[in-house]
């Protein structure tokens, strides 16, 4: 290993290795945004992917000792969080209260007794076998139910299609007309998701949407994507096919809910395509436990985001002496008042599961992390290729003045005689500048990480990572080229080989 730098020139040297891995670290960095702009358009999902999933985990880790997630804590005592956010699960994959039934038999069961205590006689019988449409006359009592409760907002993430022969007209009628009602003061208003008949995207142009019928109700959004498909992005309306209407998407729906209520606060934002739709700024991750639930396993998360998301399941809805998510009278523990209720179902045989950045989640927990994304960042948009350009080629600069130090010291302070030393010297010189490399790469991907969560917007990409990591790659061959000589030597010398042999 050849680091001496003669003539006391150790600056020129360390700045010659510095501009060396810039440019190397600058072209690959634009050759990767050439890629995900072209030929590899996945590459840039994948990078953004990697840094949400980084942002949550570094704001967890942060953040723990405060149990509360970072944006809301800072946020805490000037005001109260816009989103706070309920997501009341009416049919999981598995209820605890009630194994031997089906999820959604289980809820318009605890409804039925609710309704008995109520009434002090039977109650209407509800067909809520599995695998149906969600039971109307269930849905209309949780509305009315969520009203007395004091809730915010109350999103209903289920297509009201009347589905003929399956939902009857009397079932459905219910629903409608509790949809219908003029709102009471301080009463909460209903958004749900339209009857989608079928997606479409013509050639070359945006995509529509047919209606299977109008809604009776003006609350009615559009619930995308299909089911199973991946969600990185939720546009803010679509077509409807046949006609010049434009409907806002049920997110973003809700979004302008709580933007139009008094105090709110209002931002003014540069003018968008219709079509375009913004990444999802996720920070909520899948919520596996819930309010009541008795498994130990993802407790320490639901603890952690309990004050800004829970999830409560709808068959403790009429439970007030046993769940917290039952309360009515105590208002001071109603864990529904002032907060955004998304009404949904879990369970995958629903086929409302979608894959996300940070994991499976249901339709309900898009739908919130996508409300929570337009209400927080409402101007989010796509930053030019320019832009990006400038963001990379400014962390890799800036990493590379911390590769600057590293050579600066490594010029400096290596023996104007190299050839003299003996074997232990050079072992333990070769020791201290393999530690020092990797002890500024690791300070470098720290600082690349910092730089790419607080300059690169508030949706990160890692992938700069590969330009970052290109500018030791030189020092890197280098490092490892002399671990292999002294290993190599070593053997030689255990085995008893000659340097002539080792020629052959």
């Amino acid at each position: 290993m050849i680091d001496a730098a003669p003539d006391g020139r150790w600056w020129r040297f360390a700045l010659r290795d510095t501009l060396m891995g810039l440019i190397l670290g600058v072209a690959t960095s634009c050759t990767l945004l050439w890629l995900e702009h072209g030929p590899f358009g996945e590459l840039e999902d994948y990078g953004i992917d990697a840094g949400l999933r980084a942002k949550v985990a570094i704001d967890r880790l942060k953040h723990v000792s405060g149990a509360m997630p970072v944006d809301e804590k800072g946020r805490r005592e000037a005001s109260a969080p816009s989103g706070t956010y309920i997501f009341l699960d009416v049919d999981p994959e598995f209820d605890e209260s009630a194994p031997d039934l089906s999820s959604s038999q289980a809820v318009c069961n605890a409804m039925a007794d609710a309704s008995r205590v109520a009434l002090s006689g039977p109650a209407p019988e509800l067909d809520c076998q599995a695998g149906r449409p969600i039971n109307r006359i269930l849905l209309a009592e949780l509305v009315k139910g969520l009203r007395l409760r004091g809730a915010r907002l109350i999103v209903l993430d289920v297509a009201l299609g009347r589905e003929s022969g399956v939902v009857p007209s009397d079932e459905a009628d219910v629903l409608d007309g509790v949809l219908a009602k003029p709102l009471a003061l301080k009463e909460a208003p209903v958004i749900f998701a339209a009857p989608v008949s079928h997606l479409t995207l013509p050639p070359g142009g945006r995509p529509q949407v047919q209606l299977e019928h109008m809604p009776v109700s003006s609350g009615a959004g559009i619930a995308i994507p299909e089911p199973g498909q991946p969600v990185r992005r939720y546009g803010h309306s679509l077509k409807v096919e046949g006609s010049n209407e434009r409907w806002l998407t049920l997110p973003y729906l809700g979004a302008q809910k709580l933007k139009d209520e008094p105090g709110a606060r209002r931002v003014s934002c540069a003018p968008q395509d219709d079509g375009f739709a913004p990444r999802i700024l996720y920070t909520l991750p899948p919520m596996s436990s819930h309010e009541d639930s008795r498994d130990t396993r993802g407790r320490d998360e639901w603890a952690y985001y309990r004050s800004v998301y829970n999830r409560c399941l709808a068959s403790r809805f009429w439970d007030r002496d046993r769940s917290a998510c039952g309360v009515v009278e105590d208002q001071a523990h109603n864990a529904y008042a002032g907060r955004v209720v998304v009404v949904g179902a879990s369970n995958p045989l629903r086929r409302d599961v979608h894959g996300t950045p940070l994991g499976e989640m249901a339709g309900a927990e898009v739908v919130i992390n996508a409300m929570r994304s337009f209400d927080q960042y409402p101007c989010l948009h796509d930053d030019t290729t320019g832009e990006l350009v400038v963001k990379k080629v400014m962390i890799v600069a800036l990493c590379a003045c911390v590769w600057f130090l590293f050579h600066a010291w490594r010029y400096r302070t290596a023996p104007l005689a190299p050839a003299k030393r003996t074997w232990i010297a050079k072992s333990r010189r070769g020791l201290q500048v393999a530690f020092g490399f990797w002890l500024t790469l690791i300070a470098v991907l720290a600082l690349t990480l910092y730089a790419s969560l607080r300059t690169t917007g508030p949706i990160p990409s890692l992938d700069i990572f590969l330009g970052v990591l290109a500018i030791s790659v030189e020092q890197y061959v280098e490092v490892a080229q002399w671990g292999h000589h002294v290993v190599k030597s070593w053997l030689e010398r255990l085995l008893g080989l000659s340097t002539e042999a080792t020629r052959y």
